[in-house]
């Protein structure tokens, strides 16, 4: 069960497959806190992308795995929700569920934050969480002016963003999570092997239900 007092920290995506990077990177976020809930957030269908190649069932057990073991919660709100996989509503669901004071900070990638203002009603996403940005060591993810001016608190280290539920950006630096998924599956085509892409229940997984060949 989820606490109603420790920050919750959010990663989403289509997880196709879940990857050491989105691992690392959750896990990450987590340690900048004294305590914290982490969550993965599968989804449906992302509106940016092309439908996922493997199942909504495959992509759930393998991020139900990872999610085990790395003590991690699921949220299955957008595969439940089906249709079209929009943050924004994802986002509101929870903040209703949670309430109007509970810190949410959503992570995202350089690459994303990049897009963000494509992103539905964006401008309503940083009135219900916080925006974690994560970049490579050496390099600063670029944020649109128009993103920094409707924040309602600007950009904040990231521990300062446990005092406030939403309205802050924090970016973080971190090694070993610029890693894709579609990286992943051409190795799979390609017979390569995965052992630093992916960890060893996902690889095994994989190979059991042949999948991405």
């Amino acid at each position: 069960m989820l606490s109603e007092h420790k920050p919750l920290i959010l990663l989403g995506g289509s997880f196709d497959p879940i990857h050491l990077g989105h691992e690392r990177l959750l896990s990450s976020v987590r340690e900048y806190f004294d305590s914290a809930d982490a969550a993965l957030v599968p989804a449906y269908q992302n509106p940016l992308k092309a439908h996922a190649p493997s199942s909504n069932e495959d992509r759930l057990a393998m991020v139900q795995m990872v999610a085990r073991r790395c003590q991690f919660d699921v949220l299955t709100l957008e595969l439940d929700r089906k249709g079209a996989s929009y943050t924004v509503d994802t986002l509101a669901q929870l903040r209703q569920s949670h309430g109007p004071n509970r810190p949410i900070l959503w992570c995202m990638g350089a690459d994303s934050i990049a897009q963000f203002t494509q992103w539905r009603a964006w401008q309503q996403i940083i009135q219900l969480v916080h925006l974690v940005v994560v970049n490579r060591p050496g390099f600063t993810g670029e944020i649109s002016q128009l993103v920094q001016q409707q924040l309602l608190l600007g950009e904040q280290s990231i521990k300062q963003l446990s005092s406030s539920p939403f309205g802050a950006l924090a970016q973080v630096a971190m090694t070993d999570v610029d890693l894709s998924s579609t990286e992943i599956r051409e190795a799979v085509k390609s017979g390569q092997p995965l052992g630093k892409l992916v960890s060893d229940d996902v690889a095994a997984y994989i190979k059991q239900h042949q999948l991405y060949i």
